[in-house]
């Protein structure tokens, strides 16, 4: 966090969505809440990234909260998000899920 934070601070550099997206991507990775850096940065990178390091530690609960409460509301018929989710429904074995994924 550091590092980003340099980047605005010590080097001017106002970071794009990527830079928070890789940065959601990295703190999903290391096991970290990123749910609350993501907030307000209503771009669907962003939230494609915490959905992607929900799938990698298996957290059902904020993939949910992640889908429900921002995509649908950024982007609510973004196929690769909605493919995302069901196979993270498919890797927590919540098969139900996953079908209703595939009516959307």
């Amino acid at each position: 966090m550091e590092h980003f934070k340099s980047m605005r601070e010590e080097y001017g550099i106002n970071p794009k969505m990527e830079h928070c997206a890789c940065l959601l991507d990295l703190l999903g990775k290391a096991g970290k809440k990123a749910y609350e850096f993501a907030k307000g940065k209503p771009d669907i990178q962003v939230w494609g990234a915490l959905l992607g390091a929900c799938r990698i530690h298996g957290d059902i609960v904020m993939a949910e909260l992640v889908f429900a409460e921002v995509i649908l509301k950024v982007e609510m018929h973004n196929v690769t998000i909605c493919v995302l989710m069901a196979n993270i429904y498919v890797f927590v074995g919540r098969w139900e899920g996953m079908q209703a994924c595939s009516v959307m």
